[in-house]
């Protein structure tokens, strides 16, 4: 192919869409990263709240038993 026939206009035209591209996949990661750390902080508050009901459980049997 010769040199001839590429167009003028937009001469630019794959480095920026190589740069859009990167954007996308950088906005992407950063979407997909604060999405983990929402579900691991759900995961953290859930096991909190499963330890604060065994332990009141726990004070619960302790007083009912002599």
């Amino acid at each position: 192919m010769s040199a001839i026939g590429i167009p003028r206009q937009r001469p630019l035209a794959s480095e920026r869409l190589a740069i859009r591209l990167g954007r996308a996949l950088v906005a992407w990661g950063e979407r997909r990263e604060r999405v983990e750390m929402a579900r691991q902080d759900l995961y953290r508050r859930q096991r909190a709240s499963e330890r604060s009901q065994i332990d009141q459980a726990a004070v619960v049997w302790s007083r009912i038993l002599p």
